[in-house]
């Protein structure tokens, strides 16, 4: 590989990583209205104070709605940035190259494939639940639950974008110029 394909995959790379850590930085703040939903929650149920719209159910359902955003939309950020969990001890004694081509083997046979299995069936999940106007079982929950559907697919896009440019780094570090794979920075085991 030469080095202007080299430095033309790492430019896409870091384009593929743009929208996932923006994504994040957004999701961020959903961690600020997922505590004030708990703590309005705690308050109201203590204090016996009935809100006629913002029931105690629909305040958990909304909590639970926080928390798949905040998992699906944060994994594509984690993985990444290596923090996600892993099961080092199998690799940790074997080269930088040979986890890096054990990353890419478990990238294209195993991440791929899944995420996108994830995205394609977490679309239908999403378009049945709309078509059939999806609501809360409880008559006092959220009425329109097809509304949190969608995050299971973007999530799983956001997870496809992480891992193809993780894959587009893994091909400049094991198979560019010295120089470019320095600056590659692959995700990888360590």
């Amino acid at each position: 590989m030469n080095a202007g394909l080299s430095r033309a995959l790492l430019r896409l790379a870091g384009w593929l990583e743009i929208l996932p850590r923006r994504c994040l930085q957004i999701v961020a703040w959903m961690m600020v209205l997922m505590v004030a939903a708990i703590v309005f929650e705690v308050i109201t149920r203590r204090l016996r104070v009935e809100v006629p719209i913002i029931t105690s159910v629909r305040l958990l359902e909304l909590q639970w709605h926080f928390h798949v955003t905040l998992f699906m939309l944060s994994l594509a950020y984690g993985y990444l940035r290596n923090v996600h969990v892993r099961i080092d001890m199998a690799v940790s004694g074997l080269s930088e190259r040979t986890r890096a081509w054990i990353e890419l083997a478990g990238l294209l046979i195993l991440f791929l494939p899944f995420v996108i299995m994830l995205m394609r069936w977490g679309f239908v999940f999403w378009e049945a639940s709309w078509r059939f106007n999806e609501a809360s079982d409880n008559p006092s929950g959220l009425p329109h639950r097809w509304l949190i559907k969608p995050v299971m697919p973007i999530g799983a896009l956001l997870l496809i974008m992480a891992g193809t440019c993780n894959m587009l780094r893994l091909l400049v570090f094991l198979f560019g110029p010295r120089a470019e794979a320095e600056r590659a920075q692959p995700v990888i085991a360590r």
